[in-house]
């Protein structure tokens, strides 16, 4: 025991050497150095935590951040980029200083760039603000309708065998046969009388190939069922295409204070079910202020012609807004109101 006090004295004695005589910055930089190799750090946990792993600092402004997501660098020009990636030997695609040429990196395709898919949208030429400048647009608007030319029609009754329905009809005067259409006959499961070939000449003197037809007896009256009248007709799957109806209220108004009863303009029916050949007149013709021209047929009245009361409107308009700004853009951070730190910081420090 006393061999080990001895030893300890002599420590003690030692220790009180060395530090005891040395000045006051010397004992400052002795006791620096062992708080130095005691202290522990929240960096050097991570680094103990993450062993190998290399972080790179921004190629533009050298702080602990992608490159890609610079926020000083999205205020810099595409120029003004290009120089000091140039001077620190950086590539242009992955930005970083891997010594080679943009157009030599192994990882240009896997960027999400949306014009051109070798670079990040930061360095992309086609994402620089400076070429989107939202100008206004004058665009002219030409709302012209055009005349419209309406045919002869009318609504019926239409009966076979105790079945009636009311349907919409086209008279035709140049045509020899009247036709119904397919839809009405397989509604009434109507039995043909006969089947006969027909040979249609167009327009132009074009004819068709011979065509069958199954012929068909029905009987036609007026809605006031005053008239009726019984003939052949042709089926045909379809009558025609879509035909307007009268519904400008200028011509109706006109056509009640006239007393003409015109049942073309207040039914649902809109399709074409039944053409019949032009005929049963009374001879009651009276043109309207329009141009349009209404007979009376037994059958009920149609109104006929080339509609005048249609007006060209046009309509000159301002477009305000820019749509060459690219999607991505509307989402920015100056766009939305946010500003980043650093930046924030440094206007504080400028006022």
């Amino acid at each position: 025991m006393n061999f080990l006090r001895q030893e300890v004295k002599g420590e003690e004695m030692v220790h009180l050497a060395r530090t005891g005589f040395a000045s006051s910055s010397q004992r400052k930089e002795l006791h620096d150095d062992h708080v130095k190799q005691s202290e522990s750090t929240a960096s050097a946990l991570v680094s103990l935590q993450t062993p190998g792993k290399r972080i790179h600092n921004c190629i533009f402004c050298d702080k602990s951040h992608p490159s890609e997501k610079c926020f000083s660098a999205r205020k810099m020009t595409l120029a003004a980029k290009q120089k000091l990636m140039l001077k620190k030997g950086a590539c242009f695609s992955c930005l970083k200083k891997a010594g080679h040429l943009s157009r030599l990196c192994n990882a240009k395709n896997q960027f999400n760039c949306a014009h051109c898919n070798n670079h990040f949208d930061i360095m992309c030429d086609k994402n620089n603000a400076s070429k989107y400048v939202p100008k206004p647009e004058n665009s002219l608007s030409n709302c012209s309708k055009g005349e419209t030319i309406f045919l002869q029609t009318l609504c019926v009754l239409i009966r076979y065998q105790g079945q009636q329905k009311l349907i919409r009809v086209v008279l035709d005067s140049g045509s020899q046969s009247s036709y119904v259409s397919e839809k009405i006959i397989t509604r009434f499961k109507a039995s043909p009388l006969r089947t006969e070939t027909v040979i249609h000449a167009l327009f132009g003197g074009k004819e068709t190939k011979p065509t069958y037809h199954e012929v068909f007896p029905v009987e036609v009256s007026n809605l006031n069922r005053t008239f009726s009248c019984s003939f052949e007709v042709f089926s045909e799957k379809m009558i025609c295409g879509f035909i307007p109806r009268i519904e400008n209220k200028e011509i109706l108004n006109e056509l009640k204070r006239k007393k003409i009863n015109f049942t073309d303009s207040f039914r649902n029916e809109t399709e074409i079910n039944l053409l019949i050949v032009l005929g049963k007149l009374t001879g009651n013709t009276v043109e309207l202020e329009s141009g349009l021209t209404a007979v009376e047929t037994k059958l009920g009245w149609t109104v006929f012609g080339k509609g005048s009361y249609k007006k060209d409107n046009i309509i000159t308009t301002l477009s305000m807004h820019s749509m060459n700004v690219p999607i991505h853009k509307l989402w920015q951070l100056e766009v939305l109101g946010i500003s980043s730190p650093t930046e924030t910081k440094k206007e504080k420090g400028r006022s």
